[in-house]
Order: C-alpha cells, then sequence, then structure tokens
C-alpha cells in the first residue's frame, strides 16, 4: 500500500509542473546548507490590566527571547505548557502578528507580514461553508491562476489527500478528517515553501489522527517542505518531527531542543510506535516537558486572578 501511496504522488507530481515548484527547487538547493527559518531573540508581550486596578496597564510577557533555527526540509515539532506562547510564535512566523522585539528571517530575509511562501492550517477547519471541497481548495488561487488552472491544481492536491470523490461535498457533508484533508490540500496548493500548522489534528479521533499523521509526514517528505507544527501530543511530536523544540513556561523561551534520529521512511514503514527507542524519545521528552508544565500552573494560579489581556487573544 505505501509503494502504491508513492505512485499515486510520482503521478501528480508528473503532472503538476508550474515554474514555482521549479523556483522552490532552485532556492532549495541554493539554501541547502542555510537555515530556512532564523528566529533570533523573539520577544512578544501583551497590555493588560488588573483587576483590582481596572486604571493600571502593565506589559505582560509572553516570549522572552526565543532563539531558534530550522534547517530547508526540516519538520519542527513544538510542544509547550498550555498557554506558553507557541500559537503566538506561529502567528509571528506566518507574519500574522508581529512581534515586540527581536528578529525573524525566512531565506535571510525579514518577516514583515504574511506570503505565499507560507501555507497556514489551523486547529479549526477554517472551510468556507457555502464552498464545496473543490471550490475551497481552489479559492487561495484565484487572484494567480485562470479557472481551468485553478481547477486542474486544485483537483491534483484533492487527489493528494485522498478526497477525489468528495469534490462536490459542502463542509458541513464530511467528516472531521475530511474537513482537515480539505484544509490541508488547499494549504498546499498555493505551493508554499513553509507549511505551518497549529494543532490541526487536535479535534479528529484517535484513528484518523493517526492516519493523517502518516499522510502529512508522506507528502511533506516528497515535496520536501519545511514544517512547523504545534502539538500538545508528545507522542504526535516524537513520530513527526526531525526536531522537538520544547517551550519553557510562561514567559517561554526554548527550554531545550531534541533531534530525533530516526528517518521518516523508517518512520512510515516500520511500527515505530512500538519501538524501544520511540518510548526512549518519548520518556525524554516528557520529563523535559513537564517540569515547565508544573512550573506554568505555579505561575497561573498566583498571576492569573489578577490579569486580564486587552489587546489579543489565543497565547
Amino acid at each position: 500500500m505505501y509503494y502504491a501511496y508513492q505512485r499515486r504522488i510520482d503521478i501528480i507530481v508528473d503532472n503538476i509542473e508550474e515554474k514555482d515548484e521549479i523556483d522552490n527547487q532552485i532556492d532549495s538547493f541554493k539554501n541547502n546548507n542555510e537555515f530556512k527559518i532564523e528566529i533570533k531573540n523573539l520577544k512578544k508581550s501583551f497590555k493588560v490590566k488588573d483587576k483590582l486596578n481596572k486604571n493600571k496597564e502593565v506589559e505582560l510577557s509572553v516570549l522572552d527571547g526565543v532563539n531558534l533555527n530550522i534547517k530547508s526540509g526540516e519538520f519542527l515539532a513544538i510542544l509547550g505548557p498550555s498557554g506558553c506562547g507557541k500559537s503566538t510564535l506561529l502567528d509571528i512566523i506566518g507574519g500574522l502578528s508581529n512581534q515586540s522585539d527581536g528578529e525573524i528571517f525566512i531565506d535571510g530575509k525579514p518577516v514583515d507580514g504574511p506570503g505565499l511562501n507560507r501555507g497556514i492550517v489551523f486547529q479549526q477547519y477554517t472551510l468556507l461553508p457555502w464552498k464545496n471541497t473543490l471550490e475551497n481548495v481552489a479559492f487561495p488561487l484565484e487572484n494567480s491562476f485562470n479557472k481551468k488552472k485553478r481547477i486542474k491544481i486544485a483537483k491534483d492536491y484533492i487527489s493528494l489527500v485522498g478526497l477525489s470523490s468528495f469534490e462536490d461535498r459542502y463542509p458541513h457533508e464530511l467528516s472531521g478528517g475530511m474537513k482537515q484533508r480539505v484544509a490541508i490540500a488547499r494549504a498546499l496548493a498555493i505551493n508554499p515553501e513553509i507549511l505551518l500548522m497549529d494543532e490541526p489534528f487536535a479535534a479528529v479521533d484517535a484513528q484518523t489522527r493517526a492516519t493523517l499523521q502518516e499522510d502529512l509526514l508522506k507528502i511533506t517528505e516528497k515535496y520536501k517542505k519545511t514544517v512547523v507544527f504545534i502539538t500538545h501530543s508528545i507522542e504526535e511530536a516524537v513520530f513527526l518531527g526531525d526536531k522537538i523544540a520544547i517551550m519553557s513556561s510562561e514567559p517561554s523561551t526554548i527550554k531545550e531542543e531534541i533531534k530525533i534520529p530516526i528517518s521518516r521512511e523508517f518512520r512510515i514503514i516500520k511500527d515505530f510506535k512500538s519501538s524501544t527507542e520511540f518510548l526512549r524519545l518519548r520518556n525524554k521528552t516528557l520529563g523535559i516537558l513537564k517540569e515547565e508544565v508544573i512550573k506554568s500552573q505555579e505561575i497561573s494560579k498566583s498571576s492569573f486572578p489578577n490579569e486580564e489581556i486587552l489587546t489579543e487573544e489565543g497565547i
């Protein structure tokens, strides 16, 4: 079945002859020994007010000197306590939010807003309810291609995620797993160099989640995408990531980075999740993360009742 899946991807790749794909391959070759994403001393704070004194405003520091280097084609999984700023960091990489201080570069260029070199998949499916599967996937291509080309590209990526029989279905007619496949296809349709994923599989059942994880590994490996993947699941991070970045309790930095010395092909073909190495990496990650979760809970107990975020939510 694995080889049949690979063959299906090969056929689709042969059919997608876009100039952007060639440009991406050239850029990837040029930057083979360079970092795709560089994050230097990144800081982010929000305006807050004390509930005991409504007239008093203070700065709430969420990110406090985050440093990360992500190689081209690397799959980075990010773990951290709830509320530590994982989604905030992803928003800044995506250009959806600005940092308070520090620098972030993609291919050596400062990030100054959203761009087509980054595709984003959120935990919520964010599909347009009045459009069917084909129309949802084709939607971000409207300003780039004529209708015939948009449909061709959309069909290719819908086939890639295994939903060719559901092109005419609307979001309310799809299961949670199918909706997330549509969201992934839509993100891939713009041919981004980077995929930013914020807990994309959190809302689906365990069996569907496992299938989506394997599919994501196959697709990102085939297309050599750079991935930044937010998750609360240690098992998911160990299975998917080439590297895991563990964030500290707030104000957050990168507590530790753990490399996963197992090839993606091995993870897909073999029963990696039952292996001794998987359990070792899981336990190592759990030990580091648990310390920060305990710290975060202690901080929340002492500070949260007196603070209220004024300007932004969803840390």
